[in-house]
């Protein structure tokens, strides 16, 4: 009987804590500033949070249980087939076309999911829009040749005032010494 309750308490203190882990788990995956993206080990689309959904504009509600392929576009998906345990993608650059004439630049990051067993579990996908960066290293860029071309006209009127400021000494010069006409 004691034995009997042992078990049973330590499922019950197992079971919570399994349902606390879960439950933060879950959490963390919702909040996440970036696209999250998993696979099952069947490779099929298992979880998603809703900055995915915003990155792609893609409904993956209607993708769980679908293949990647089905729903990412092609070098996404081939990324995603491609990591297998003990490989991981760190922050590749690429431009993707998820919805027809929406092109996204995005950094994608992957890796492979392993258990203690050494089996793989799945595979995890995060997308970052660079939109935002693009369009401030744009702006940059734009600042840099603005100011670049403002020095230049600045050494320009520089190199034609010092020569017009001689001649107009000059003809003030002749002005005074000589009578008009």
């Amino acid at each position: 009987g004691f034995v009997s309750m042992y078990w049973m308490q330590s499922y019950r203190q197992a079971r919570r804590r399994l349902q606390d882990t879960s439950a933060m788990a879950e959490e963390v995956v919702t909040s996440l500033p970036v696209g999250l993206i998993a696979t099952d080990r069947d490779g099929r689309i298992a979880t998603f949070n809703a900055a995915a959904e915003q990155v792609t504009g893609l409904d993956l509600a209607a993708g769980v249980g679908r293949p990647p392929e089905a729903l990412l576009p092609g070098p996404v998906a081939a990324l995603m087939a491609d990591l297998a345990p003990g490989r991981s993608v760190v922050e590749r650059e690429m431009v993707c076309e998820f919805t027809p004439g929406r092109k996204v630049p995005v950094s994608v990051s992957g890796s492979a999911i392993v258990n203690d067993a050494g089996e793989l579990v799945g595979r995890v996908l995060i997308l970052r829009d660079l939109t935002e960066v693009h369009r401030l290293h744009e702006a940059v860029r734009r600042q840099e040749k603005l100011a670049a071309i403002g020095g230049l006209a600045a050494g320009m009127a520089h190199e034609i005032r010092n020569p017009l400021s001689s001649i107009k000494g000059m003809a003030s010069f002749f002005k005074a010494k000589f009578a008009e006409g």
